[in-house]
Formats: structure tokens, sequence, C-alpha cells
């Protein structure tokens, strides 16, 4: 995984960080930075990862276009899915913040520990990778995954602007 001193410049400029505070989330001096940037100072591969993976955290993903704020957004961090084909809608989304014991017979997403130890791209793929199980093994029509899901906005980013269909609400 090579990076090019011009790449290392161009993602600190666009997460908007100082070569100084870019060296203190990397551990290493700004002037190390500025070496890597000139480059003078070969970026080896888990200082490149290490930058793609802060860039994942402090950028908005897949394009810089600016989504509306929606009222009830849930944002994907806090975001616990629950279904059950007894409800109504069978699928829902909500803020995993603060829950005190509630328990749900289906549920994915804040509410498992490994949730919050991916970073946005990972939890976003976990998320993306249950819609076939949604879809397929409970039956759940796509329209309302894809309506439940809406709520949240790292979900709706992820959506490319043709496909993109607002819920019925």
């Amino acid at each position: 995984m090579t990076m090019q001193p011009d790449e290392l410049k161009e993602a600190r400029q666009e997460m908007g960080l100082t070569q100084g505070e870019l060296a203190e989330r990397l551990g290493v001096t700004p002037q190390f930075v500025g070496r890597m940037e000139r480059g003078k100072q070969a970026i080896e591969p888990r200082t490149a990862l290490a930058v793609r993976q802060l860039y994942n955290e402090l950028t908005p993903m897949y394009d810089a276009r600016d989504l509306e704020k929606m009222e009830g957004d849930i944002p994907l961090r806090n975001a616990m899915i629950v279904w059950d084909e007894e409800m109504s809608p069978p699928m829902l989304v909500v803020d995993n913040t603060g829950r005190g014991g509630e328990e749900y017979i289906s549920s994915y997403g804040a509410c498992n520990s490994d949730w919050a130890r991916a970073d946005t791209v990972g939890q976003l793929l976990r998320l993306l990778s249950r819609i076939p199980e949604w879809t397929l093994v409970y039956r759940i029509k796509p329209r309302e995954v894809h309506d439940a899901l809406w709520v949240i906005p790292e979900y709706r980013r992820a959506m490319a602007p043709d496909f993109i269909h607002r819920p019925r609400r």
C-alpha cells in the first residue's frame, strides 16, 4: 500500500489538519511529516494505512456532496437496527445511545460489541452486508429495509445519486 508525498499532503489538508496535528495522531514529529510530504522520507505502508484510516474517520465518505440533515437522523455509530415480522413496519433503526438493558429479539448494530471497534467504513460495510439476510431470510421487502436505513446519514451518503429513493413518510 504505497502513498506518494503529494497524496499525503492532500489527505492532510482535506482532513483540515496541520502537520503538527497529523504528527500527533500518527505518533511522529511534525518534522517527520514535513519530510514525508516533501519526499525526503519514505512513507511506510503502515503509515499510509494509518493516514487512510484517519482520513476515513475525519472526512465525508464517497464524495463531498452535502446531504440535508433530516429530523430523526441517527448517526451510524449509534444505530441499532431492530426487526421482527410482528412489527409494523417490520424494521426500525433506533438510537442506541444510553439504552439501559432494553432487549429486542432481533437486533444488530450499536448493540453489538464489535460495532464500536469498527471505524465508520467498517460499520457501513457490516450494515450493507446484512441487507441480503434481511430481505432473503427474514423476507423484509427491500423497500422497507431501505426506508428504515434512510435515517442513517452515512447510509444516505453511500447511495449513488441516481439510485436515491426518498422513503414515503
